[in-house]
Formats: structure tokens, C-alpha cells, sequence
């Protein structure tokens, strides 16, 4: 039986029989195509899968002991270094002397050229510290499902390690355990990892693909980001070419987009604070806006981006800069009256500054939000605009129904009974707009004066009658129904 080894199950079956199954028929093939996944049999043969295809591999035969060094502590082995001239796939043996493998030690394969795979058993719970650092050659590695923890620079430079699959029950690793492995465009990061050292993965020139198991209690990848986010700091450890930082993120961590050269451009939300050192450096940015949010840029935080010639600072208070952020002092544009801040500030004052920014108007107020008015009649909304400091505080006004309401400049014009909504957008193009619904009336004027002459008659008439001038005999019953229809229509 071929089974699937997966982050979030290791035991999931493909087929009985067939190594070259396709596995996108067991309705396994819903994460991501390109996160190579490999499979085993128990038995001899070893299948790897590669998104579309299940490619058999030569059958499984450990290395034999003698090519390593090791050593033993009487209930486990450590490899402790390794014979180049067995180089190429290389299968760490289960058991040595009867006991079983537990531990790559430290520096055990560090700098050897000849590896270009390495499998490891189930046995193995740990690797050293710089086990495999320098091994240029090495492309894949397949780890024992129950290791535990990765040291420190385990496989720093490996430059050609594309494949990498880290267990479910991993819990740490180490600091720059991955760092500059450039060939490696994936990560996937299980719910039992909760110690990520600094610049694990950093200066990973081409990765692409970051995800963090949304079980995880450490860290997330909130919205699909792309990027590993320390949840309680809400501080963005890892990114990459394809990140978005979500909103809400206040911290862009040390490293965290270094060597991302195909990086050109990045929308850093209004909630960073602070952007530490390293973050964009060696990247392939040509342009960044920092926000008005951000205070402090820590040392060395854009360096030696090389096609990085244009900055905007949205802050009107120059953000704090350490030393040798920036390698190429371009243009720094800024709000107009921010400049002279600028010029006069460390650094900054580098840049070539041209205070051409517009800050966009943020919220538009009405006078009124409902009004109602006679046909013919006209009366004025005033729009307050926000901020105060907005470059263009022009709105556009604009009906909904001509045929009702009209309006210029405010002033609007009742045309006809209906109801109509009046909207002043700002004309700075940052769509921020405001409304009033008007309704409009009847005007009713001459049939109220028509109504009047009548009632003003019949009050003529009836008080004659009362007064005995009028001709005709009215008794008294009848008089006093006349005089009340009249005062009712007076007030209506």
C-alpha cells in the first residue's frame, strides 16, 4: 500500500497497488500544487509526488554504516560525520550497533559537496547545529516524521535544497536553520511548530508560497497573506515576493523580506510602527511608501536595494532612521508642509525632497441629511471637509432626479413633488462622498388663497345673517352649523 505523507496527515492511502496512481483522484489535490509531498511504502519502494504526478523512485537501501562516523551513548546513535566518496542520495541507516538513530550531530555533513539527497528515519528526533551547512549540492530532504527540533545554521546556504516538508510534531527551529536557501519556494509551517528562531528562513531568494497551519498557537498567516505573523505581537516575521501585509500588522521583523528580489513593491498598512533592521534589504524594490503610522526605521532596513530610487513618507514628523538604511539616496516625496522637517532631519535631508504629495480628504459632512421643501423653493447644504490641511476640499454635486431636485454649488432647487438624493464627492479622486435626501412638496398657495376668499364669504354671509341684515330668516341651530364649518375650514 502507497501511502500519503502530508502536514496534516501522514497516513492517508493512494492506492493498493499502483506506485504511478494519480493522486488528484483521491481528492487529496486541494492545497498546493507546487509543495512537493512525498509518499512511502513500508515495504521497499518509496514514491515521491510532485503536484501532478506520483514518479517511482529507485527502491529504498540505506547507506551503509561504515560511510559514517558516530557515535554511541548507549541508547542511541549520532552521527557525528560522513564519508564524501558515498556521496549522492544518501539513506541515514535506522540502526547502528542495534541501536537506532537518533541525532545528526553537529557539523556531521557541514560543508560537503558530494550530497544531493538525504533521507532520514523515523528514529532521528533531532539535528545538530550546523549539520549540513554549506552543502551546495543538496536538493532534497526527507525528515523523520517524528523529529522534534532543527539547531541553529542546520542547513544554512544550502542553496539548492528545493524540497522541504517539515513534520507534524516539530516544535523548534533553530536561528538561520534555512537561512539562504535559495532555491526553496515553499513553506508550510504545522500547529506543533511554536519556536521559530531569528532568521530561520531569511534571505530564501525565490520562496513563494508561505503557510502557517491555522492551528498553530504561536503564529498565523492571517488572510492568506503569505507570510508567517507572530500572532501575539502582531509582528511580521517571514515574507516574500507574494506577500500582503494584512492590516494590523504593527512590526515588520528583522530580516523578514531580506534577498526577496523579486520583490518591486509592497503596500505597507497605516497600522506599522516600526520596520526593523534588515527588513527590505538586498531586495528588489523600486519603490515604497512609508505610512504615516511608522516612527522608527531600524539600521540598514532598505540596504543595498540597488532599483530603489523613489520613497514616500506620508509622516509629516520625519520617522527616526538608524544607520545606513538606505544605499541610494533618490527622491523622497513628501507633503509640502513636511519639508522643511525633512531637510533638516538625519539622513532624510540625503534625499533629493519634493513636497508634491496631496493628502486626500478623508470624511465630508453635510449640514443636513434630510431635508424637505416647496416646489419652486430653494435652500443651501454645506459640505465640511476632513482634514482641515486637504489639498483640494472641492466637492461635485450631483441629483439623483433632475426632474425633482436640482443642485449647483450647494444650493438646491425644488422643481417637482418626489423624492430625490442630493451627493457632494470630493473632487480629489479618493471617492469620499456624502448625501441628503430631499423631498419636495406641492406648492398648494393658490388654492389655500382661493380657500380663503371662500371662507372669508361665507364668514361675511353668516355674520349677517346673525345680525339681521342679510335677507332671510335663519334660526338660531342653523347659524351655529354654518359658523362651525367655517371655523373648520379656516383651520384647516
Amino acid at each position: 500500500t502507497y501511502r500519503l505523507r502530508m502536514w496534516y496527515d501522514e497516513n492517508i492511502i493512494i492506492s493498493d497497488t499502483d506506485p504511478n496512481a494519480d493522486f488528484r483522484a483521491s481528492n487529496l489535490y486541494n492545497y498546493n500544487t507546487n509543495l512537493p509531498i512525498y509518499t512511502e511504502q513500508f515495504a521497499s519502494v518509496k514514491v515521491k509526488v510532485y503536484g501532478d504526478f506520483i514518479e517511482k523512485v529507485n527502491p529504498y537501501a540505506e547507506t551503509p554504516a561504515t560511510c559514517f562516523t558516530y557515535s554511541n551513548n548507549g541508547t542511541g546513535i549520532t552521527i557525528d560525520g560522513f564519508n564524501s566518496s558515498c556521496g549522492g542520495e544518501v539513506r541515514i541507516p535506522k540502526r547502528i550497533e542495534g541501536l537506532p538513530v537518533t541525532e545528526i550531530g553537529n557539523e556531521a555533513f557541514f560543508n560537503d559537496h558530494s550530497i544531493t539527497s538525504i533521507s532520514m528515519p523515523d528514529t532521528v528526533i533531532n539535528i545538530g547545529y550546523q549539520s549540513f551547512m554549506y552543502c551546495l549540492n543538496l536538493e532534497n530532504v526527507n525528515l523523520s516524521k517524528n523529529l522534534e527540533t532543527i539547531d541553529d545554521d542546520a542547513f544554512y546556504f544550502c542553496g539548492s535544497l528545493n524540497n522541504l516538508v517539515l513534520p507534524n510534531g516539530i516544535t523548534s527551529i533553530g536561528e538561520e536553520a534555512f537561512c539562504c536557501c535559495d532555491d526553496l519556494t515553499s513553506i508550510f509551517i504545522p500547529a506543533s511548530l511554536i519556536d521559530i528562531g531569528f532568521c530561520a528562513f531569511s534571505d530564501c531568494t525565490y520562496l513563494t508560497y508561505i503557510v502557517v497551519d491555522p492551528n498553530n498557537p504561536v503564529y498565523d498567516s492571517r488572510n492568506n497573506c503569505n507570510a508567517i505573523i507572530n500572532t501575539a505581537e502582531n509582528k511580521l516575521l517571514l515574507g516574500c515576493e507574494s506577500t500582503i501585509i494584512p492590516d494590523g500588522v504593527t512590526v515588520i521583523g528583522n530580516s523578514a523580506f531580506t534577498a526577496c528580489q523579486n520583490l518591486t513593491s509592497i503596500s505597507i498598512p497605516q497600522s506599522v510602527s516600526e520596520i526593523e533592521r534588515y527588513a527590505f534589504a538586498y531586495s528588489g524594490l523600486k519603490s515604497v511608501t512609508i505610512p504615516n503610522g511608522v516612527t522608527s526605521i531600524d539600521r540598514r532596513a532598505f540596504i543595498e536595494c540597488e532599483d530603489l530610487n523613489t520613497v514616500v513618507s506620508e509622516a509629516i514628523t520625519p520617522p527616526s532612521l538608524g544607520i545606513g538604511v538606505f544605499s541610494i539616496y533618490g527622491t523622497l516625496h513628501v507633503y509640502p508642509e513636511a519639508v522643511e522637517s525633512y531637510q533638516n532631519a538625519k539622513y532624510w535631508k540625503n534625499f533629493t525632497i519634493v513636497g508634491d504629495l496631496a493628502k486626500s480628504v478623508t470624511l465630508i459632512a453635510l449640514n443636513s441629511s434630510t431635508l424637505t421643501i416647496t416646489e419652486g423653493n430653494t435652500t443651501t447644504l454645506t459640505a465640511t471637509i476632513a482634514p482641515e490641511n486637504a489639498t483640494n476640499k472641492a466637492v461635485t454635486w450631483t441629483s439623483s432626479n433632475e426632474d425633482v431636485a436640482t443642485v449647483e454649488n450647494g444650493v438646491v432647487t425644488a422643481v417637482a413633488p418626489g423624492v430625490a438624493t442630493i451627493t457632494a464627492t470630493a473632487a480629489d479622486g479618493s471617492g469620499v462622498n456624502a448625501t441628503c435626501e430631499v423631498t419636495v412638496t406641492k406648492d398648494l398657495s393658490a388654492e389655500i388663497a382661493a380657500l380663503q376668499t371662500l371662507v372669508a364669504s361665507a364668514q361675511t354671509t353668516c355674520t349677517d345673517a346673525i345680525e339681521g341684515t342679510a335677507v332671510g330668516n335663519y334660526n338660531a341651530g342653523a347659524k351655529a352649523a354654518l359658523q362651525s364649518v367655517i371655523d373648520e375650514v379656516s383651520a384647516t
